[in-house]
């Protein structure tokens, strides 16, 4: 599991990434197309796992991007962004509730 970037990292102007997938596992809102910022933190946190697979595949496969640099990079770095933005989100409203997807997958951090 990659570890969540410090939340003075998320203010970095290319910290805030549009959504580009939607896990399969998810149930709730559609957020593909959305800035991480307007996310849910469960569906945030949902993307960071999806994310962590991506970067153990790609290493297992060797995969590179055209510069030769490992493209395992890039997914944990969104995983961490994930992560971060989902703990920012929820330190800024406390009152926000588990969700019950959040309890069905024993997510009730």
């Amino acid at each position: 599991m990659t570890a969540p970037v410090a939340d003075v990292d998320l203010d970095a102007p290319d910290a805030d990434e549009v959504v580009k997938v939607k896990p399969r596992d998810w149930t709730g809102d559609d957020y593909k197309g959305t800035r991480m910022s307007l996310c849910a933190p469960a569906f945030l946190e949902t993307l960071a796992e999806v994310y962590d697979y991506f970067a153990t595949k790609n290493d297992s496969e060797g995969a590179v991007d055209a510069k030769g640099r490992p493209k395992s990079f890039y997914d944990r770095r969104t995983a961490a962004r994930a992560r971060g933005w989902a703990a920012r989100l929820r330190a800024r409203d406390p009152t926000v509730p588990v969700s019950a997807d959040e309890v069905a997958w024993g997510r009730n951090w």
